[in-house]
Parts: structure tokens; sequence; C-alpha cells
């Protein structure tokens, strides 16, 4: 496993979406043959997918949103807008998965390394959906009913091949002020004219579980799960 970035702390999103592209393609190409890895944070800004980016009104809640500060920029993977800040840790990978996987199935791996952190740490965490937590999703990290982390992947066919390019993404919460923003989020949607609207009590942070650990060793931790 090739690990980028580690514990790269004050990340431009756009700089990590472009890595990310560079990787895809390396993998269509057979450039890369193995895993990549990052765990990152961004400055301030607002991702959003694909399916939001066509959105009614997105371009004008797109200019609003950025003159509140907050630079907005489209990822490749599904789900709902989500806030960068430092509220908040990535985990990114990118893997050519050989052979045939369900949907559940790669999912369930790309989640088994973060629940068994967290169950080191005497966090008993489960997978499920959170109603009113945003971009939700079966696969959200749970904790006694609220949303502890998010996750959404995006598959590739590898040319002549039956081989599939998998992205995964994961936000975790490690603050509680990351509530605050919920807000913002709803903001976006209500001038880009959706419907969707989220809950702050719907999410918990790792700070309100396990208020003494600190980023850097819960990343490290991370890493040597994954290694």
């Amino acid at each position: 496993m090739t690990l980028l970035n580690t514990l790269n702390l004050d990340s431009d999103l756009a700089q990590q979406l472009e890595l990310e592209q560079q990787l895809m393609l390396g993998y269509k190409q057979c450039i890369n043959t193995t895993n990549s890895l990052w765990l990152w944070q961004a400055t301030p800004s607002l991702v959003v997918s694909k399916i939001d980016s066509n959105l009614k009104n997105f371009e004008e809640a797109k200019l609003y949103t950025e003159s509140q500060g907050l630079p907005v920029n489209i990822r490749q993977s599904g789900g709902s807008a989500v806030i960068q800040n430092d509220q908040v840790i990535n985990i990114s990978r990118i893997y050519i998965q050989d052979d045939p996987i369900t949907i559940q199935q790669s999912y369930l791996n790309m989640c088994r390394p973060v629940l068994d952190v967290l169950k080191d740490l005497g966090i008993e965490a489960y997978l499920g959906s959170v109603e009113g937590a945003f971009c939700d999703g079966a696969y959200n990290i749970v904790y006694q009913g609220k949303k502890l982390a998010g996750t959404s992947q995006r598959w590739l066919s590898v040319p002549k091949s039956k081989s599939k390019i998998i992205l995964e993404h994961m936000v975790i919460v490690l603050k509680k002020d990351y509530k605050l923003w919920t807000k913002k989020l709803n903001d976006f949607y209500r001038m880009a004219g959706s419907t969707q609207s989220f809950k702050d009590s719907a999410i918990i942070s790792l700070e309100e579980i396990k208020g003494d650990i600190t980023t850097e060793d819960f990343c490290k931790k991370l890493l040597t799960e994954y290694a």
C-alpha cells in the first residue's frame, strides 16, 4: 500500500481532488498497481457530488456559499454535500479489485479497519443509516444512534478487464463544533432549490465520545490498522 499525504492536516481541497483524479487515471492506464491511501484535512470548504451540481439553482448557491468564505468543489463520488475543515478527518483509498465483489462487501471492507480502531478505544460503533444526518447512507459509522462517519465510493471499469477501480472516501467527525456547520449545509441546499435538510442532533463527534485522544494519535492508530 502506498501512503500519500499522510497526516496532511492543512490541505487545499481542490489539490486533494486533483490528486484523486491523477491517481484514478494512473490506475486506469495500469500505471499504478498498489493500493493508495491517504489521511487528510482541508481548509474550510464545501464539497458536493456531481448530482448536487445539477440542482436547479446550483450556481447561485455556489456563489453565495463562496461569498461566505467557503470555496465549493465537486467530487467524483456520490452522497450529499459535506463541509470540510479541521473538525473532520478524511480517509481516501484507491485500489484495483480483481475478484468479483458486491458493493455491500466493498463497504464492509472499507469500514472494518475504522470499526476495529474504535473498538480498541472502547467505542462500540456499527454501520447504519441515521435520519437527518448529512450525507446519509446505509454505511454510516454510527454510535448510539448518531452519525460519527460517512462513506462514499466510485467504481470504474479497467479497460479490457473485469477488474474494477474503486475510490473510497470516509469523513470522520472529530470535534463537536462541527455541528455548528450544519446550518451552512442547509443554507446551500435551500438556495440551490433542494428540499434536503439536516439536523446537528443527528451527528456525534469523536471528541464527545472520547475527548482524551488527539487527532494525530487517532490518525496513527488508523494508519497502523490499515497497514
